[in-house]
C-alpha cells in the first residue's frame, strides 16, 4: 500500500450548529482523499477541534453539503459535540507539556545516574589502586622486616657461633 493510497483513503466532513438558526448540525464542508486532508488542515489552523471516526465520516460524506444531519445520526453527534464540551485546548496544552517535563526530567535522572555509575566505578578503581599500593608497601615492609630479622637473627647466631668457637678456644688454651 503506498502513500497514495492512504491519502486516497482519508474521509473529512465539516459540520455547523448554529442553535438559533438550525434545527439540526449542517454539513459545510465534505471532502475525500487530498480534499479531506485540507479540510482538518484548515480545522487545525484555525483551532477548531477535530474527531477522528472513520465510519460516521464514510456516512456523511455520502450527504450533500448544506444537508441537516438525519435523525438516525443524531446520538453519534451528540457524543462528538459531548466530547467537544469537554475539550479544553489548554488543558491539552498543559498535559501535553507535563509530559514533556516529565520526558526530560526522566531523561536528566538517567543522565544523573549514569554520571553517578562512572564516578563510583572511578572510585572503585582509584580504591583498588590505593590498595594495591598499600598491599605492595605493606609487602615490602613486610619483607624488610623479614629481611631485618633474618639478619639479626643470622648476627645473632653468628655471635652465638663465635662464642661458642671462642669458648672452646679458651677451654682450649687453657687445657694446654
Amino acid at each position: 500500500m503506498s502513500q497514495y493510497d492512504d491519502v486516497m483513503n482519508k474521509k473529512a466532513v465539516a459540520l455547523r450548529y448554529d442553535e438559533n438558526k438550525d434545527v439540526a448540525p449542517v454539513i459545510v464542508a465534505s471532502g475525500l482523499g487530498y480534499m479531506a486532508e485540507r479540510i482538518v488542515e484548515m480545522a487545525n489552523e484555525n483551532g477548531v477541534p477535530v474527531y477522528e471516526d472513520n465510519s460516521l465520516a464514510t456516512v456523511l460524506t455520502q450527504l450533500d453539503l448544506g444537508t441537516a444531519i438525519p435523525e438516525e445520526l443524531y446520538q453519534a453527534i451528540v457524543d462528538i459535540y459531548a466530547y467537544f464540551l469537554r475539550y479544553n485546548p489548554e488543558k491539552i496544552r498543559e498535559k501535553k507539556e507535563a509530559e514533556e517535563a516529565a520526558a526530560r526530567a526522566a531523561a536528566e535522572a538517567e543522565e544523573a545516574e549514569k554520571e553517578a555509575e562512572e564516578a563510583a566505578e572511578a572510585e572503585a578503581e582509584e580504591a583498588a589502586k590505593t590498595a594495591g599500593r598499600q598491599s605492595a608497601r605493606g609487602t615490602r615492609e613486610a619483607r624488610t622486616k623479614a629481611a631485618g630479622a633474618a639478619r639479626a637473627s643470622g648476627a645473632g647466631q653468628a655471635r652465638a657461633k663465635k662464642s661458642s668457637t671462642r669458648g672452646e678456644g679458651s677451654r682450649g688454651r687453657a687445657s694446654r
